[in-house]
């Protein structure tokens, strides 16, 4: 069966339309910043129809990605792009996904961060996708777990509603320096293809490391960009940070391992052994510090998390068969650990035990410094007594 050759506008919507649903999305807030809210007179429905509208273009997006088939090719100026079923079916789950977000977004909340950043990312997750590479599609993958790691941390917060804030800036935050992350490895990747086509020109080995280290640290969490990490450990629910420290992290590593693998000339780099080493010496160093500081018992399991990821970055660093098998076993080791210890943390906060314990809080509770205040004052009494 020859090949189906599939209109460049066909194509070019599943990739603007996520663009235009963040436009959308972010119309509400730039109205809001210009003095006239959504819920004022003659943007009322305006403004609900602005909410609801960038779920059903994404709607559209993956519908489209839907329809593509098989054997659809592409052509791009001198080259013809295969479009396989993977690559649909990535866009399909990242359109899809990004969908489910914004709708979610709209029916509990009136704001637009998490709308913004879901099709973002669906946008990335098509390009991605229909790159045609097992590496980019890797990329594409870890976007769509980390969707969907996203809109579990809006279901419900620890103290809080499904609408509170805190749920949905560590989703929003998640969202936005994941997928900066990734998209920094996408283009690392494009630059990988440019270096092995024509080696010797302005774009230079290191410069392609630099850039894919850059990307992974955004993406695994790694210091001094583990911004989101502590963050996402303790703000939304235990299944939501579960699923971002103790799954998405680990695959974002096993990630690492494969483009490392695929792209030998980077991974038996000099270069690239010296930043593993260093890149996990810091983050044992950065992981052990925050652990025991003071503070909330959340965001210590999220500063072990970090620690727990910089064995295995020295393993990758050695470079032999050894180091390598002993890292993945650490890998998963740390995988079974960060879930038992972020679970774990969990239930001790929504018991409220956190709030009582001195040693876990780093600080006593309101009743508890009453109580105090309390028992200072009747000492004082009976002395002046």
């Amino acid at each position: 069966m020859p090949a189906v050759a599939l209109p460049l506008a066909v194509a070019a919507v599943p990739i603007a339309g996520p663009l235009a649903a963040a436009v959308i999305a972010a119309v509400p807030t730039a109205v809001r910043y210009a003095g006239m809210t959504p819920e004022d007179p003659g943007m009322g429905r305006l403004g609900a129809a602005l909410r609801w509208l960038p779920g059903f273009v994404l709607f559209v997006a993956a519908a489209v990605c839907a329809r593509i088939p098989d054997d659809a090719t592409l052509a791009l100026s001198d080259r013809t792009l295969a479009i396989g079923p993977i690559a649909r079916a990535n866009a399909v789950l990242g359109c899809g996904t990004a969908a489910l977000v914004a709708l979610f977004g709209a029916a509990s909340t009136h704001r637009a961060g998490i709308a913004i950043a879901a099709a973002v990312v669906a946008s990335s997750v098509v390009v991605a996708a229909f790159a045609g590479d097992v590496a980019r599609v890797g990329a594409a993958g870890i976007h769509v777990a980390m969707m969907v790691a996203a809109i579990t941390m809006t279901l419900g917060d620890r103290g809080g509603s499904a609408a509170s804030p805190p749920g949905w800036r560590a989703a929003s935050s998640y969202l936005t320096l994941g997928s900066l992350g990734l998209v920094t490895i996408v283009a690392g990747l494009s630059l990988a293809d440019v270096l092995r086509v024509s080696p010797g020109g302005l774009v230079t080995e290191s410069f392609v490391i630099a850039v894919l280290a850059a990307g992974f640290a955004l993406a695994i969490g790694l210091p001094p960009l583990h911004f989101w990490v502590p963050v996402v450990a303790w703000r939304p629910s235990a299944g939501s940070a579960t699923l971002a420290l103790g799954v998405v992290m680990p695959a974002a590593v096993g990630y690492l391992v494969q483009v490392l693998a695929g792209i030998p000339q980077l991974g038996g780099a000099t270069l690239t052994a010296r930043l593993l080493t260093v890149g996990g010496l810091v983050a044992c160093a950065v992981g052990a510090i925050g652990a025991v500081s003071p503070g909330r018992l959340g965001r210590r399991v999220g500063y072990a998390a970090i620690s727990g990821i910089g064995p295995v970055l020295l393993g990758l660093g050695t470079g032999t068969r050894i180091g390598v098998a002993g890292a993945m076993v650490a890998l998963a080791h740390h995988a079974i650990c960060t879930i038992i210890l972020v679970a774990t943390a969990g239930a001790v906060e929504q018991r409220g035990f956190a709030g009582s314990v001195p040693a876990i809080n780093g600080s006593t509770s309101s009743s508890d410094a009453g109580s105090e205040r309390g028992a200072s004052r009747r000492t004082q009494a009976r002395g002046a007594g």
